[in-house]
């Protein structure tokens, strides 16, 4: 497999190739398998000492409120909870995804907001972040690429949910299609985003070798559950038959893994971050 340019762009696409977000309400209610979050949900993590204690602690409330996701960079560490409640680390985090959680994902503001769903952190400030069951408005800070495959298909009058002209308020939230996970690579153009019903997208000279080879190797079939990417050429493929494949990983991770399959236990998440530091999320 050849490294992909610059300008590479791959997509496939679901069958019937109808787009999940038009004509809906912005925060719809819809049925989620994620929803059912297991009580017996546990963790294993590889981050740096100062980060331990933060998320030793937010992994404490998961007792009583499990963790719906989990988003890591290295340094920060994003958590939310099922009821919608969420924590963050002090440092390694964007600024503006930050004021994004605090205006947006309110914990007392009495359900005036939606609640945040799903996030996703890469290097150089990038990041996701969704709200609401629907998860169809959101707001995120990447290359143009990312923005042009989360709104393809909205109508412009959609696009926009909210708006905030205070040059240091928070971003505005936008109307987006329904995503499963979004990704980003070892360099700022790279990205990866699995769409809600399995179909997927990709764009940068930062894509692994191994990554393209497997999605070629699979006939570039839509049925992804999740991909996930690391700063240091990481990668993390689920598949909705539950099947998994990664690469470019520790020898800790390697190791890690091996011993869940021989324990009978399944990683449900995966994410990575510098310092090869990694978090999974089994059951």
């Amino acid at each position: 497999s050849s490294s992909p340019s610059a300008e590479k762009a791959t997509k496939a696409s679901g069958a019937d190739g109808e787009d999940e977000s038009d004509d809906e309400e912005d925060y719809e209610e819809e049925e989620d398998d994620n929803d059912s979050l297991s009580s017996r949900r546990e963790f294993e993590f590889n981050l740096p000492q100062d980060t331990v204690a933060d998320v030793e602690t937010f992994l404490a409330d998961s007792a009583t409120d499990p963790v719906r996701c989990v988003a890591i960079n290295g340094i920060g560490v994003v958590l939310i909870y099922q009821s919608g409640e969420w924590a963050y680390s002090s440092d390694g985090l964007p600024k503006k995804l930050k004021k994004a959680l605090n205006a947006y994902g309110d914990q007392e503001d009495a359900g005036r907001n939606p609640p945040p769903r799903y996030a996703a952190l890469g290097t150089e400030g990038r990041y996701f972040l969704t709200f609401g069951s629907g998860g169809h408005c959101g707001v995120w800070n990447g290359p143009p690429g990312l923005d042009q495959a989360l709104t393809i298909g909205l109508s412009k009058g959609a696009k926009y949910k909210k708006k905030n002209n205070r040059k240091n308020g928070p971003p505005e939230a936008r109307r987006h299609t329904p995503v499963s996970s979004v990704a980003f690579g070892t360099k700022m153009d790279t990205w990866f985003i699995v769409f809600r019903d399995g179909s997927w997208e990709y764009r940068g000279k930062g894509i692994p070798e191994g990554l393209e080879a497997l999605l070629h190797d699979r006939r570039e079939k839509a049925d992804l559950e999740t991909v996930t990417l690391g700063p240091s050429g990481e990668w993390f493929v689920k598949a909705r038959n539950g099947k998994m494949w990664w690469g470019g990983t520790s020898d800790d991770f390697d190791d890690l893994m091996d011993y869940l399959e021989e324990s009978e236990r399944s990683p449900t998440f995966v994410d990575f971050g510098q310092y090869n530091a990694y978090f999974v999320t089994h059951e």
